[in-house]
């Protein structure tokens, strides 16, 4: 098990699950000056792991989510290969995603290798085999079942678009997010989402709209029979109107 830049693995034959969670990560590289984008594998690609430094005051990398389904395959010497990870960014925080349990030896590993670990929840929905209405009634409550019904009633449309005019006007909505979190420099550039969104088929872009007026957006990314609602932006001066439900 080797740490890779990802643009060399890029050029290696791939199956499309394989592109898509690499040429992502690579959007990260692409998109921020300085930044790297590096993966965990063996010569013959199994458990392919992503890893792309984010903006933070110390130097961070996280996993994508889509790493979920092939994170915990690793085996051998796991101290050994943290180490490596370790050696390779140089990291001082790294961020993993995982949709199962985290087997003792890595979370051991990752202490021996001087890491405190701790564990971040995430909302899970499961599809399969239900109705939507069962869906609907049983994991939602009757205030957001009924932000729902008034966000269809409202009259705006909400479809699966993508060009580089609506990404514009998602990403001013994002500006205006990040000022009122008190960040000088937005995180993402816009040249980012339109990496992500514009040149991936597995990267959905839903938009809200009003007669034309942009309301909002959400980012979902399509891996392995998962959905994962990744990003989201909504214009606050028409929240009554409960777009974040409609989405």
């Amino acid at each position: 098990m080797k740490v890779f830049p990802v643009d060399e693995i890029l050029k290696k034959p791939l199956n499309d699950e394989q592109h898509f969670i690499l040429s992502t990560a690579h959007a990260f590289e692409k998109g921020f000056e300085g930044y790297k984008a590096i993966a965990i594998c063996d010569e013959q690609l199994n458990a392919v792991i992503p890893f792309v430094q984010i903006n933070s005051k110390v130097k961070t990398f996280e996993s994508l989510p889509f790493s979920w389904h092939s994170q915990w395959k690793l085996t051998g010497d796991l101290k050994q290969k943290v180490n490596q990870v370790i050696e390779k960014t140089k990291a001082s925080l790294i961020m993993f995603s995982s949709m199962t349990a985290v087997q003792f030896d890595f979370h051991h590993a990752l202490i021996q290798n001087g890491f405190t670990y701790s564990e971040m929840p995430s909302d899970v929905l499961y599809l399969s085999g239900k109705h939507f209405e069962e869906i609907f009634a049983s994991n939602f409550s009757v205030k957001v079942r009924n932000q729902c019904r008034k966000a269809l009633k409202s009259g705006m449309q909400i479809s699966l678009k993508k060009s580089p005019a609506l990404i514009h006007e998602y990403y001013k909505l994002y500006l205006q997010a990040t000022d009122s979190w008190g960040k000088k420099n937005p995180p993402y550039p816009e040249k980012f989402f339109n990496e992500v969104i514009l040149k991936n088929d597995d990267v959905d872009f839903w938009v809200s709209e009003l007669d034309g007026k942009f309301l909002g957006g959400v980012i979902v990314l399509k891996y392995n029979g998962w959905l994962y609602y990744w990003s989201g932006m909504i214009n606050r001066e028409y929240s009554s109107m409960c777009i974040n439900n409609g989405l």
